[in-house]
């Protein structure tokens, strides 16, 4: 889904100054290319068209005639998605996957947490495969947990909601049936 992030800035003004580029890349990459050029005293924009879980940066470059080009700093923004989980769980096993939100993202922590929300696991996960998997062990049978997702892009981070999941029951332990005797 196409997001817009909006900028605002202050312009830089001067006597000479001139228009704005105002310009974006990937993070990470080397090149800049500017959205869109806008007059001297403009100091808002909505950049449309861009992708959730991609680490944008953004500059206003003020096109001075004299001692110009001068770029503002840079600014990084991006929008992630959650992921949703899928469980399979056993009476002592929690296992979850979920399909990796690609783009910039580098990196999950996934805490388990119990019914007072205090985690009990964490684990980290940097080796990005299409689908995300792993597994919590030592847990209650037949009992509440909290999962939460943490994807990171390049050090920035944003919590997901949790997700819940139950354990199995344990299995029912069976007498022995059809018991016989043979006198021989």
């Amino acid at each position: 889904m196409a997001i817009t992030i909006t900028l605002n800035w202050t312009p830089g003004g001067g006597e000479t100054s001139q228009n704005q580029d105002v310009q974006m890349r990937i993070s990470g990459n080397d090149n800049w290319s500017t959205y869109r050029t806008v007059g001297p005293m403009i100091s808002t924009i909505d950049v449309t068209g861009l992708e959730e879980n991609i680490k944008y940066e953004f500059r206003i470059v003020d096109n001075c005639n004299y001692g110009g080009p001068i770029a503002s700093g840079i600014v990084t923004k991006i929008k992630f998605t959650c992921p949703n989980l899928v469980f399979t769980n056993t009476y002592n096993m929690i296992q979850f996957a979920f399909n990796h939100l690609g783009g910039s993202v580098d990196q999950y922590t996934i805490n388990l947490l119990n019914a007072d929300l205090i985690i009990i696991g964490t684990m980290t996960v940097t080796n990005m495969t299409s689908v995300i998997t792993g597994f919590f062990t030592g847990v209650s049978p037949n009992t509440l947990y909290q999962i939460q997702v943490i994807p990171f892009a390049t050090g920035t981070s944003q919590e997901c909601p949790l997700a819940q999941t139950t354990t199995l029951p344990p299995p029912e332990c069976l007498a022995p049936t059809n018991v016989s005797a043979v006198l021989s």
